[in-house]
């Protein structure tokens, strides 16, 4: 899930923890809704390897910090911290209330398409179900309506969260059962393809689908049991240009992070252009997030790996990395530009 969402959960669960007899006894909300706030952030700690180096961000986020051994210790961390500030007593409770944030989180993380390594120690396997997209608008707008609840005064004392919670569950049951149910009926029509996707939208009726064949890529949309095929891309015959790029160290980490990708090899009018393109992310018939590395004629090759916000973003990035190789080659020949599509 994104931040907002883990932060807004956070929220839910510390209103939710006063139906615990120890909890509000204390009569600490500030240090209660700091311990589920962190708690609901923890396993992404992770951002911080993105300050070093962006690709080794995207092989690392939800992987060692969103596995089992990590949960408890996220939440005994934060319990201790906060240990100087309430009594053993309490702190214990909060360290139970912060380890369910915790395993909420890594949970939720599974259910979207990114997954997570959460079974870290016994494999290294992605873990995605990919029934819950990225940002859920369902669920965020029952935490604000539950959190409206608790801070209204006029309404009588009750725990909203205690309903909402298990109407989330529900939710994630039938988002799921949605998914399998898609998959094995796509699966029943495509019988020679290699894997089919299945992604969530943000509204339930709506999944986007990504079929790959021994030829094609195939994208397209299913709602109320209806197959759209948007765009179908062919694939590209094995080029020693693919091993290549996948020696650096930006593309391999990149592709470590990637479920699903597409590579492409593109004439350029100065060299060749790789892309691997990860396929459970796409904008119509634009993929916003893949890797790429330019080879220049007699330079040394160019990597860069990242989301793309639009297709002129894109090619902006492409032009930079051809005017860099002209200027490392000394060349005075001006860059044309050239034109991408999708």
């Amino acid at each position: 899930m994104d931040t907002s969402t883990h932060i807004i959960v956070g929220i839910g669960l510390g209103t939710l923890s006063f139906i615990d007899p120890v909890i509000s006894a204390a009569d600490s909300a500030t240090l209660v809704y700091t311990a589920t706030i962190l708690g609901s952030n923890a396993p992404d700690v992770d951002y911080i390897t993105k300050l070093k180096k962006k690709s080794a961000f995207y092989s690392i986020h939800r992987g060692f910090t969103h596995s089992l051994p990590m949960l408890p210790l996220l939440a005994l961390l934060i319990a201790i911290c906060l240990l100087p500030f309430t009594t053993l007593q309490v702190a214990s409770h909060l360290f139970l209330w912060t380890l369910l944030a915790v395993c909420i989180h890594v949970v939720s993380d599974v259910f979207n398409i990114h997954g997570t390594q959460a079974l870290r120690p016994f494999t290294n396997k992605w873990i995605a179900l990919e029934a819950i997209p990225l940002f859920d608008s369902f669920i965020f707008l029952l935490h604000i309506i539950g959190i409206g609840f608790s801070i209204v005064p006029t309404i009588p004392v009750w725990q909203p969260f205690a309903i909402i919670y298990p109407i989330i569950v529900v939710y994630y049951i039938v988002r799921f059962y949605f998914h399998r149910r898609i998959l094995s009926n796509l699966e029943s029509h495509f019988v020679n393809s290699k894997y089919i996707n299945v992604l969530p939208s943000r509204v339930l009726w709506a999944w986007k689908i990504t079929i790959e064949t021994d030829d094609d890529f195939l994208f397209g949309s299913y709602s109320f049991n209806r197959l759209i095929i948007v765009t179908t891309i062919k694939k590209h015959e094995t080029s020693q240009y693919f091993m290549l790029s996948k020696e650096h160290g930006e593309i391999s980490n990149f592709l470590n992070s990637c479920a699903k990708f597409m590579p492409q090899l593109v004439s350029r009018k100065n060299g060749w252009e790789v892309r691997w393109i990860d396929t459970r992310f796409r904008k119509g018939r634009f993929f916003p997030f893949m890797g790429i590395t330019f080879f220049p004629h007699g330079q040394q090759p160019i990597s860069y790996s990242g989301w793309f916000h639009t297709p002129f973003h894109y090619k902006k990035k492409i032009n930079e990395m051809m005017l860099i190789s002209s200027k490392n080659s000394n060349s005075n020949h001006p860059i044309q530009k050239s034109s991408v599509s999708y």
